[in-house]
């Protein structure tokens, strides 16, 4: 513990001399201060988009019609027609090599008591929505509805891959859980879709691919989330949720995205115990915009890294970017609360919990590197202002001041933050 100590306090002084007691940062002329330590992620670990994700097109003369009448279970590969009202469950079960095509037309499909739709077996499944056409989807407020295998708990429960296209109208609602769900690969190219959830919108345990769609979505949770890989490239993207998006690993290239959360707006934070990735959000393009509520917020938070390389990237938040690894800032624009800066200021090595803290103290009483208590000091700041950098009467010490006062390390005053 007492060498521990010894590398954070070295590690907290190399910095503050680096910093000539100001707030550490990257500079996108510089890039002097820190960098990172990879790039982008290989090709070969990004999800990839087929011709037929993209296209949403289907041969109408080998399709075959599914009426509400008959049995809604699909065992065979093929390409399935809906059209009208159907109140029971739709189920794949096509076995893992199965190519499956749900192709909606004008269709109004639900089920009060689990999934509308719910994918058992395939090994791929395509969800269209025809050009021209208007559809809905929708779970019930409560399940009935139970697996020996899973547990079922969206609108539209996928245990294999799953695709989302078309130039139709799509609107898929949870009210149970969650709208969409993968247990696999996730794959959005939707030109209409919304999407509404009492939890999470559009979810893909192995990777979430937005790629040239239009999709609004509206959640309780997390707008969109992913165990691993998520990236978006495409069309355009507005968010309304406690947490954008969230994933291990973030790429934005391309597309409009709008994201107004209460939480964090971007985070990348490690989602699985197995996971090869680390935290890292990437934008390479694209225009980003994130507007934050009031509170524990932070705009583009990392657990690890934050690579910027393009785009136009706006955040209108106390805590515009928080991240515990590195950062590199090389090329795009980007503006916090208005202003264009050349800098990304940081909040790092973040503490969550009492006694613990990042370079700033950001409560009451909190000074010096960081305490996340009444009265803390110090860099490892204990109550009534006693810490290891300096002692002092009770919400003073360290290298800052009262609550309301800038500290040596930070730009914000009387804010908090989550990592």
């Amino acid at each position: 513990m007492k060498n521990i100590l010894k590398m954070t306090l070295a590690t907290a002084l190399a910095f503050f001399v680096l910093a000539g007691y100001g707030f550490s940062a990257v500079s996108s002329a510089e890039g002097s201060v820190s960098a990172a330590t990879s790039t982008s992620l290989p090709a070969e670990q990004l999800p990839t988009v087929s011709e037929r994700d993209a296209s949403g097109d289907y041969e109408a003369s080998e399709a075959v019609t599914l009426s509400p009448e008959e049995d809604l279970t699909i065992t065979e590969a093929g390409v399935y027609l809906l059209s009208g009202t159907y109140t029971d469950m739709i189920v794949v079960d096509a076995g893992e090599e199965a190519k499956v095509q749900l192709v909606l037309k004008d269709a109004s499909l639900s089920n009060a008591s689990g999934p509308a739709i719910y994918v058992r077996s395939a090994d791929k499944v395509f969800l269209t929505a025809a050009e021209g056409t208007v559809n809905t989807i929708s779970d019930g407020s409560a399940y009935s509805f139970t697996d020996e295998e899973t547990t079922p708990d969206a609108a539209v429960f996928s245990r294999d891959d799953l695709t989302i296209n078309g130039a139709g109208k799509l609107t898929i609602s949870g009210n149970y859980k969650h709208a969409v769900v993968s247990k696999d690969d996730l794959t959005i190219t939707a030109k209409n879709l919304t999407v509404s959830a009492v939890n999470t919108g559009l979810n893909g345990k192995e990777s979430v691919a937005i790629s040239e769609a239009s999709v609004t979505i509206t959640a309780g949770s997390n707008g969109i989330r992913s165990d691993e890989v998520l990236t978006i490239s495409g069309d355009s993207v507005e968010i309304t949720a406690s947490e954008g998006v969230e994933a291990t690993y973030i790429l934005i290239s391309g597309g409009d995205i709008t994201v107004n959360a209460t939480d964090d707006g971007i985070n990348a934070a490690r989602k699985s115990d197995t996971s090869t990735f680390t935290p890292t959000v990437e934008i390479t393009g694209g225009s980003l915009t994130v507007t934050m509520g009031a509170g524990d917020t932070d705009g583009i938070d990392s657990n690890g890294n934050i690579i910027i390389s393009g785009g136009t990237i706006s955040v209108n938040a106390a805590s515009a970017f928080d991240y515990d690894g590195s950062a590199s800032f090389t090329g795009g624009t980007v503006y916090i609360n208005g202003q264009q800066v050349t800098t990304l200021p940081s909040q790092m090595m973040g503490g969550g919990m009492g006694g613990r803290g990042s370079f700033a103290g950001r409560m009451e009483g909190q000074n010096g590197f960081a305490g996340r208590q009444e009265g803390q000091d110090g860099f490892t700041g204990n109550p009534d202002g006693e810490g290891v950098f300096g002692h002092g009467p009770r919400g003073q010490g360290g290298f800052g001041e009262n609550r309301g006062d800038q500290s040596a390390f930070s730009p914000q005053a009387d804010t908090s933050q989550q990592t």
